[in-house]
């Protein structure tokens, strides 16, 4: 996960030298656009990274036979939410007529 976070900084800053030769005149606009595409492919496998990785927790602790504790989330994972309001939207309680 952290090596996926670096990629993202070197993108945006990648993207960002592209911008910036591209508005001195140094390169055409498809540099500029080929840095927003990368970018994008970096953030959408940092999303899916951190899915599976939510997603093997769920199955991990499902596994296990037992609850959902919401303090064993690692917090790098839930950084822009409160861990209470994560395990409602991640794990749906199995039915235990299945």
């Amino acid at each position: 996960m952290e090596a996926r976070q670096r990629e993202m900084r070197a993108r945006i800053e990648v993207l960002d030298l592209a911008e910036r030769r591209y508005l001195g005149g140094f390169v055409g606009y498809l540099e500029v656009l080929d840095a927003r595409r990368a970018l994008l492919d970096a953030s959408l496998t940092l999303t899916e990274a951190s899915r599976d990785r939510l997603a093997a927790t769920a199955t991990l602790f499902r596994a296990l036979g037992g609850g959902w504790d919401s303090a064993a989330i690692p917090s790098d994972v839930l950084e822009d939410g409160d861990p209470d309001d994560a395990k409602e939207e991640a794990v749906t309680p199995a039915d235990p007529d299945d």
